[in-house]
């Protein structure tokens, strides 16, 4: 189940999918829970759109190390498709 809604702040519609991210916010990784048992590819991007990193995993869940990621807000995109956001906070 996708739910949608409207993040005010940044004024985009988030389809938010059956995808955990925990702990959020962070400051050195977030835990990616609620994969399917099939290989995805997910890609991040910051704030501004900008591509930041991408990865491939059937893990569940899946250990992201954003220690090295700048202050912000962070969203989890796959085929296209935004499935939820965290936020690195603190750390560099």
């Amino acid at each position: 189940m996708i739910r949608t809604y409207l993040d005010s702040h940044y004024g985009i519609a988030v389809h938010l999918s059956k995808l955990s991210v925990f702990p959020n916010p962070s400051s050195d990784y977030v835990f990616i829970e609620g994969l399917e048992n099939e290989e995805i590819e997910i890609q991040i991007f910051d704030a501004r759109g900008i591509f930041v990193c991408s990865f491939t995993t059937t893990e569940n869940p899946y250990k992201l190390d954003i220690s090295n990621f700048s202050n912000g807000v962070y969203f989890l995109v796959s085929n296209n498709q935004l499935l939820n956001k965290f936020i690195k906070k603190g750390g560099l």
